[in-house]
C-alpha cells in the first residue's frame, strides 16, 4: 500500500554509507531503524559558529570560525606533549592544538602555506591565542561544508554529533518532492514552508530564526503530525465498524411490551436514540 517514492525513506538505516554493524546497532537504538526515523531524531540545541572577527579580537571562551594560513609544525619531543601548529591571518597568530595525531594525517590537513577554515573554541594560554582540536576544518574552496549555525542532537555512547549530522544529511538528499497533501490556501496563509524544505530547514537551519520553537518550519511539521494521527485513527475507527457482525432483526414485540408499562411517554430524544440502536442492531456490521 505504499507508494513507490516512498521507499528510499523506509529502507534500513545500514543503506546509508558509513554505517557499520555495530554503529547500525547504536543509531537504531537511539532513533530507529529506518532512514525516515533519522528525520524525526529533531535537534536539541545549537552551536553558532557565525562569528567571523579578526583573530585579533577573537574572545577567549568562545567559539570563532575563520580562514588561517599554516605557518609552522612544531613536532613534540616525546608522546606526553602535545602537537602543535601555528597558524595566522591578517591580524594576528594562533597556536592550533593536538593531543592525539595519528600518522601523518595532521600534516596532509594542514600543510604549511596552506589556508584552511577552521572553527573551534578560542584559548588564552599565557597570553596567546590557541585552540585545542578544532571542530571543524574546511578547505576554503569549499565552504559550504563548515556548518555556520551547527544542529546538535541527543545521542548516545558510541554516537557523535558529528557522525549523526553526515548520516542525517543523507537522509534528507533522499527526500523526494512530495505533492502538496495541505490546503494550499492554508499552507500559503500560515506562511509554511513545503514539506521537504521545512525537514530540511530543522536540520540545517540558516538564521536563528529557523531554530525558534515556532518558527515556521516547525509549526508545519507539528501539524503534519497531528493530522496524520487524526486520520489514521479515523481511518482504524472506519475499519473497526465495517467489521462483520450478525444482524439482530426482531418483530418489536418486546419493545412494545415495554412501552406499554412504562408511566410515561417517550420523548423526541429518546425516541430518536431508540431508533439508533435499532438500526445498529439490524446492520450487518459490528455496532
Amino acid at each position: 500500500m505504499r507508494p513507490s517514492i516512498l521507499y528510499p525513506l523506509f529502507a534500513p538505516i545500514d543503506t546509508l554509507t558509513g554505517i557499520g554493524k555495530r554503529y547500525c546497532t547504536l543509531m537504531s537504538n537511539l532513533c530507529g531503524g529506518k532512514v525516515l526515523d533519522l528525520l524525526w531524531h529533531f535537534p536539541s540545541g545549537f552551536v553558532d559558529r557565525r562569528c567571523n572577527v579578526p583573530l585579533c579580537r577573537a574572545a577567549d571562551g568562545k567559539i570563532w570560525t575563520g580562514k588561517v594560513r599554516v605557518v609552522e609544525h612544531a613536532v613534540p619531543k616525546t608522546k606526553k606533549q602535545p602537537y602543535r601548529i601555528a597558524v595566522e591571518d591578517n591580524t594576528d597568530q594562533m597556536t592550533l592544538v593536538f593531543f592525539k595525531v595519528f600518522g601523518d594525517s595532521i600534516v596532509k590537513q594542514f600543510p604549511v602555506g596552506a589556508e584552511r577554515i577552521i572553527s573551534g573554541k578560542i584559548e588564552i594560554f599565557n597570553g596567546l591565542l590557541q585552540m585545542s582540536h578544532p571542530d571543524y576544518v574546511v578547505d576554503p574552496a569549499k565552504p559550504e561544508l563548515m556548518p555556520l549555525i551547527e544542529t546538535v542532537y541527543p545521542l548516545t555512547a558510541g554516537v557523535t554529533n558529528k557522525m549523526l549530522n553526515r548520516q542525517i544529511m543523507q537522509a534528507l538528499e533522499r527526500v523526494p518532492d512530495l505533492p502538496e497533501w495541505l490546503d494550499e490556501r492554508y499552507v500559503a496563509q500560515q506562511n509554511w514552508p513545503r514539506f521537504k524544505e521545512a525537514v530540511w530547514t530543522v536540520h540545517h537551519p540558516q538564521t536563528l530564526a529557523d531554530i525558534e520553537p515556532n518558527a515556521p518550519a516547525r509549526r508545519r511539521l507539528a501539524y503534519d503530525e497531528l493530522l496524520a494521527n487524526q486520520l489514521s485513527l479515523a481511518i482504524v475507527r472506519g475499519r473497526l465498524k465495517k467489521q462483520k457482525g450478525r444482524s439482530l432483526a426482531g418483530n418489536g414485540a418486546l419493545k412494545e411490551k415495554l412501552r406499554a408499562v412504562l408511566p410515561f411517554a417517550l420523548t423526541a430524544a429518546q425516541e430518536r436514540v431508540i431508533a439508533e440502536i435499532e438500526s445498529d442492531l439490524f446492520s450487518d456490521y459490528r455496532m
